[in-house]
C-alpha cells in the first residue's frame, strides 16, 4: 500500500522583487545568510561567510546585483581568520534596511534561525531557489537527486521540511543529540528526489491496533487534504470516506450560480467506484415562457 508523500504547491506568486530587491537574487542571499550569516550585534551589521571558490563569487555577484553595500576580506594564517576564508561584512550605515530586516525575519544566533514569513507565498519556482542557496550553504549532496541540511535551530529546520515538501520533494527531520557539553542538539533535514512522491505502508510492521477510550477528531479542510507529521516523517492525509452512508448511484445538478443563462447539468453517478460519473449527463435550459426546464 502507498501513501502520499509530497506534492508541489503549485499556488503562489511569481514576483519581481521583494521589499525593492530583486526577488530571485535576494533569495539567494536569504538562503545563504540563513545558513553562513552573522550579525554584529554592536553596530548592527551583518555578514556571511564562505570559503574561497564559485561559490563566494557567486555571493559577490548577487550581493552586487542587489545593491548591497559591502566590505570583503580573506582570512590568513595569523590574523585570527579562517585560512581561505573568505568573509562580507554588510555595515547597517549603507544598508540599514536590509540589517533590520533580515535578522528580525531570519532570527539571531544559529539556534534561532527561520525563514522568513514573506516567502510562502511565492511560486515553487522561487521557493526551489530558496531552497537550493540554504543546500549550497549547510547542506550536502546524499547520493543521486537526495540531500541533506543541518542545522542546530528546530524552527528552521521544520522551516526547511516544509519548503522542500512544497518543492514537491519528501523531507524527513532527524534529531541528533550531542554528548558533548555546551553543544546544540542537531537537526538534520532529510530532502528526497523530485520523482518521489508516495511511501510505501508495510501492513505487518507499519500498521497495529491500539485500545484507545476517549473521543475521536475528525480534522476537516476545504480541499479534504492536509498535511501531518509524525516522529519527523511527513504525509499528506485526508478525511475518511463514511463508506457505508455513501449512496450506490446518486443524482447531482451543477448549476452556475452566477450566470443564469448557462445550461444546468445533471449527472448520474456511481458514488461508490467514481468520483466524477461521465455517463448519464443531461444538460437542461429553463424556459421562461414554459416556465420549466428544457433538454437542450
Amino acid at each position: 500500500m502507498e501513501m502520499p508523500w509530497a506534492t508541489s504547491f503549485l499556488g503562489g506568486e511569481d514576483i519581481a522583487e521583494i521589499h525593492g530587491y530583486p526577488a530571485d537574487e535576494i533569495l539567494q542571499f536569504i538562503g545563504w545568510w540563513v545558513s553562513e550569516g552573522w550579525l554584529n550585534r554592536a553596530s548592527g551589521g551583518i555578514g556571511v561567510c564562505q570559503a574561497v571558490g564559485d561559490l563566494s563569487e557567486k555571493m559577490r555577484e548577487v550581493m552586487t546585483s542587489c545593491g548591497i553595500k559591502y566590505s570583503e576580506a580573506v582570512g590568513k594564517p595569523g590574523t585570527g581568520g579562517t585560512k581561505n576564508g573568505w568573509k562580507a561584512y554588510i555595515g547597517k550605515k549603507q544598508n540599514r534596511f536590509l540589517c533590520e530586516w533580515i535578522p528580525k525575519g531570519c532570527g539571531i544566533g544559529c539556534v534561532n534561525k527561520k525563514l522568513p514569513s514573506e516567502i510562502w507565498d511565492l511560486s515553487m519556482r522561487q521557493k526551489e531557489i530558496l531552497l537550493w542557496a540554504l543546500i549550497e550553504g549547510d547542506g550536502s549532496r546524499s547520493r543521486g537527486d537526495t540531500y541533506r541540511y543541518s542545522t542546530t535551530s528546530k524552527q528552521l529546520a521544520d522551516d526547511v521540511q516544509r519548503l522542500s515538501i512544497e518543492c514537491g520533494r519528501m523531507a524527513s527531520i532527524s534529531n541528533h543529540k550531542t554528548t558533548k557539553k555546551n553543544h546544540n542538539p542537531q537537526y538534520q533535514v532529510n530532502i528526497g528526489c523530485k520523482n518521489r512522491k508516495h511511501i510505501s505502508v508495510r501492513l505487518g510492521r507499519n500498521v497495529f491496533k491500539e485500545n484507545y477510550k476517549g473521543k475521536v477528531y475528525c480534522l476537516t479542510v476545504p480541499t479534504g487534504a492536509y498535511l501531518t507529521r509524525r516522529n519527523g516523517k511527513p504525509g499528506i492525509y485526508g478525511n475518511s470516506a463514511h463508506w457505508r452512508n455513501k449512496s450506490d448511484c446518486a443524482i447531482t445538478v451543477w448549476r452556475d450560480e452566477l450566470d443564469k443563462t448557462k445550461p444546468s447539468q445533471i449527472h448520474i453517478q456511481k458514488i461508490r467506484f467514481r468520483e466524477v460519473g461521465e455517463p448519464g449527463v443531461v444538460e437542461l435550459l429553463y424556459n421562461n415562457l414554459k416556465g420549466k426546464f428544457e433538454e437542450i
